[in-house]
Parts: structure tokens; sequence; C-alpha cells
């Protein structure tokens, strides 16, 4: 989606994994605990490097232990580039988010991609809750948080802070399978790389996630169909939208 370089970061014992998975990524070891999971002190790595890169995506793979919602917790409150959060990164905002309300007034862009069980656990709810309405909360949790909400779904539906809403026209059932959350977050996160602005970045994210998903589902059958076959559609997808081939998402208001 347009990241020139991309630098894979994880504990430390994992980067030799990653190394030799993703060829086209560089890596960074980060500090790890006795388990294997990122300590603390990772935070600040995270940091460091950050300050030398476009954007970060945040979440995917992490675990859900305390340590690692400090680390998380503790990026958030400090980076001065655009963060998407996705998956454990969620995980880590607690309960009810009142962590997200607290750094409203953050210096840097912020992207949410919550399913709605994630949702549900952010905003104290039930995920019956969330199904209900998830217009009206997408746009209410992107004015309390003052982030751009992307609220995975059929259909996703990405909201901003300033009140504008789209619900997108591309994907299906077949996006379900795991990872493929991860792939968006990616995608977005190119975007973001590339200098556009948060919403933007999200519309067209999800707009081209969703595209490549049909595109895949096309070409090998919903059934069986996994992540990877999800980002190796990117390429084609994108090419698609830029040329207006595919369907209009709609705008609420």
């Amino acid at each position: 989606m347009g990241a020139g370089l991309v630098t894979l970061a994880g504990p430390a014992a994992l980067v030799p994994v990653f190394a030799g998975a993703i060829m086209e990524a560089l890596t960074r070891p980060l500090s790890e605990m006795l388990d294997g999971g990122l300590a603390p002190e990772a935070a600040a790595e995270v940091l460091q490097a950050l300050a030398r890169a476009d954007v970060l995506v945040i979440g995917p793979g992490m675990s859900r232990t305390e340590a690692v919602g400090q680390v998380v917790r503790r990026v958030l409150e400090a980076a001065e580039r655009p963060v998407v959060a996705d998956a454990d990164a969620l995980y880590a905002l607690g309960e009810g988010a009142r962590f997200l309300e607290r750094i409203r007034e953050r210096r840097f862009p912020l992207v949410l991609t919550p399913h709605p069980g994630e949702m549900a656990r952010l905003c104290a709810a039930t995920v019956k809750d969330v199904l209900a309405n998830p217009l009206a909360i997408a746009r209410d949790r992107a004015r309390a948080w003052g982030a751009v909400v992307v609220l995975k779904g059929s259909p996703t539906i990405v909201a901003a802070p300033d009140g504008r809403a789209y619900i997108n026209s591309t994907g299906s059932s077949a996006l379900g399978t795991g990872g493929t959350g991860d792939v968006l977050a990616g995608a977005i996160g190119g975007l973001l790389a590339q200098g556009a602005d948060p919403l933007a970045a999200a519309v067209a994210g999800v707009y081209v996630h969703g595209l490549a998903g049909d595109l895949a589902a096309a070409a090998r059958g919903p059934a069986g169909l996994v992540a990877g076959d999800v980002a190796d559609s990117l390429p084609q997808a994108l090419a698609r939208a830029r040329n207006g081939q595919g369907p209009v998402p709609d705008m609420e208001g």
C-alpha cells in the first residue's frame, strides 16, 4: 500500500523468526521478559525507533500481558507520529477506554480498528449493543476519543471526530478469517506513511482491503481464504480503485 520501508519490532528472541519469514522488512529487537513477552522497557525503544519513522502500527500479535499494556499505553501517551492501534493494543486500553479520553488532546492522529467485540469492551457495552447501532456508536466514540474509528463488520464503518462517517461498500464474510484485520491495519498504515489524512487513509484502506478480499475470494473461492491471499491481492485492488473500477462507499452526514 505504499510504505517504502517497514521495520518489524518485537521480542528479541522472535526477531530471527521475523527476519526469516518476511524478507522485505527490517527488524528491531525489543526488550523482553523471561517468558518471551515484551518488557515495559520496550516502550522507550519503540518511541526511539518511531522518531525515525512516519507511522506506527501497533497491536497485532503483541499478546495481552500487563507488561504489553504498559508498553502500549506509554507509546500512545508519548508518540509524535500517526498511530494505527489494532488487536492486542485495543485490549491494552482497558474496558471503558477512559485512557483514550485522557489522551484526547495528544499530538498525533490516531486510528482505531476494533471489531464489534473489541468495540464493546472499549465502550463497556455488549456486542449486542454495538451491533444494534454501529453507526451511532462509531460516531460517538470517534468524537469522545478524538480519533478515527474503523468499526469492522458487514459493512465496515469509518467515523471521524467531526461526525463524518462512511459506510464501506466492499468486502464480504471471507474477510472474517484470522489475520485479515492485521492486513487492514497495515494497509491504513501504508497510506498514512504516504502523508494521507487519517480519515482518507482509513476510508481508502478499508475500501481497498475489502476489494482485495473480494478479488481473492473470486480467484480462489471464499472457503479456505487466508490473510496472505488478501495481502497478495492488494496491488490489484489498489489499481482497480485508482481506475474507478469498484463500488463507491456511502457517506453518512
